[in-house]
């Protein structure tokens, strides 16, 4: 009897470790199950393409009522559309907040300013949707009890023009909140995901191999990387294609490179022969996919309560 006991205490012990291991890895809720609403103000902003005042939304992605934890980690999720085209519910972006989501995350996916027709050679289009994107990152914090978002775990994700985005977020932007709304609230993060970024300014290119050549967008003079400086700045995932012309891979990879030679904890999760943003490489690919939340799980919502 007393061996009985202590075997299912062991075995017990050996569950728990298990369902800890896979804490915001795997699924704990259904996707018809996750609560969406949408179009929820956060901020307005001056845009200097449309010259007014532009009221910004964005699309809440909630765990179902059945999830009883007191903070949840957060994402604030950013589309890409050379800062011209897109929203929230573009990119597949709706599809990675359900992935989040459905794991024990808060997501929102978020509308910025669009005024990539100013040109992208100007600094202009990405600063302001970096400023859009840090009243996001205000008002979830804001928005705590509600949601109940735990203020500590927030992130931001994007791709293409939405990885940018949350590059200069995370690394670039960190002294200019900008005047988009939510002032009192902190616009830190807590990690970056990239999907198809770059911290300088080429793109376009009729070839990447070896090297990128006839870049539509060139400018040497626009090199940010050396933004990157290392601890206390957030840990860095990355997702690229290596036959990406809008974004060469290999300015991909130096942001990457570039975060772990400062000792920034980084994956870069390379997909060979993909173009841009390959979102179908993660959603289908399980292998990829658990590589992608396992990072998150280990340098992002470390000690945050598991929803399973």
């Amino acid at each position: 009897m007393a061996m009985m006991l202590v075997l299912t205490a062991v075995l017990a012990m050996a569950c728990q470790g298990a369902a800890k291991a896979e804490c915001f890895v795997e699924p704990c809720f259904r996707k018809d199950a996750v609560v969406v609403h949408r179009n929820i103000t956060y901020g307005e902003a001056y845009d200097p393409v449309l010259k007014r005042v532009e009221v910004l939304t964005l699309d809440v992605y909630l765990p179902p009522d059945s999830d009883t934890r007191p903070l949840r980690p957060a994402a604030v999720l950013v589309h890409g559309g050379s800062f011209v085209e897109g929203n929230s519910q573009s990119d597949s972006e709706p599809q990675l907040a359900y992935e989040l989501v459905t794991r024990g995350y808060v997501a929102v996916s978020i509308n910025y300013r669009l005024d990539g027709s100013i040109g992208l050679t100007s600094d202009i289009p990405g600063e302001d949707a970096g400023e859009d994107a840090k009243a996001a990152i205000r008002f979830v914090r804001s928005m705590n009890l509600t949601w109940r978002v735990d203020p500590a775990k927030v992130m931001i994700a994007g791709d293409s023009a939405g990885a940018v985005t949350a590059l200069w977020v995370g690394y670039a932007m960190t002294d200019r909140p900008g005047h988009s709304g939510n002032p009192g609230f902190s616009d830190a993060v807590g990690a970056v995901v990239s999907v198809s970024g770059e911290m300088k300014s080429q793109a376009f290119c009729k070839t990447v191999t070896p090297t990128p050549l006839n870049c539509t967008l060139s400018d040497p003079s626009k090199d940010y990387v050396g933004n990157i400086t290392g601890p206390p700045q957030p840990p860095l995932l990355m997702l690229h294609g290596t036959a990406d012309l809008t974004v060469p891979y290999v300015n991909g990879l130096e942001v990457y490179t570039r975060a772990k030679d400062v000792g920034l904890p980084a994956l870069m999760l390379t997909v060979p022969d993909a173009g841009h943003v390959p979102f179908d490489s993660l959603f289908y690919n399980a292998t990829r996919l658990g590589q992608f939340m396992t990072f998150l799980a280990d340098n992002f919502a470390t000690n945050s309560t598991c929803a399973c």
